[in-house]
């Protein structure tokens, strides 16, 4: 009888796959990348960066052309914003200090991508 050692090995199901170029079929996909749409917030600004001013109107007409009410159009005014012109300036923060509920907020949003148009 022999006294050799005798040595076992175990080798996994994916070990003979390292000297096969991998399949394009089994390769994981490519990751999907958000695109600019009205769902989409990419800044901190108010008017989004794919987008450019409409019309420029008192802030007082803008805010009820757009359904927004008087105490929009009055924490504006004690802020010294007079014209639509100027809401491609305003942050999202700036909002909140002025004192902006986030209700009051989303409603700037979208109030603000319909007057605005597409870059």
């Amino acid at each position: 009888m022999s006294s050799a050692p005798v040595f076992n090995f175990t080798l996994g199901n994916n070990l003979l796959n390292i000297f096969h170029p991998p399949n394009p079929a089994q390769e994981a996909p490519a990751p999907v990348h958000a695109q600019n749409n009205t769902n989409t917030i990419n800044s901190d600004l108010l008017l989004q960066p794919s987008r450019a001013p409409g019309p420029d109107l008192p802030i007082a007409q803008f805010c009820a052309e757009y359904g927004l009410g008087s105490q929009t159009a009055q924490k504006f005014a004690e802020n010294c914003y007079t014209h639509a012109r100027v809401l491609r300036f305003v942050a999202i923060k700036e909002l909140k200090q002025m004192g902006f509920r986030l209700g009051e907020i989303a409603g700037l949003r979208d109030a603000v991508e319909r007057w605005s148009v597409a870059s």
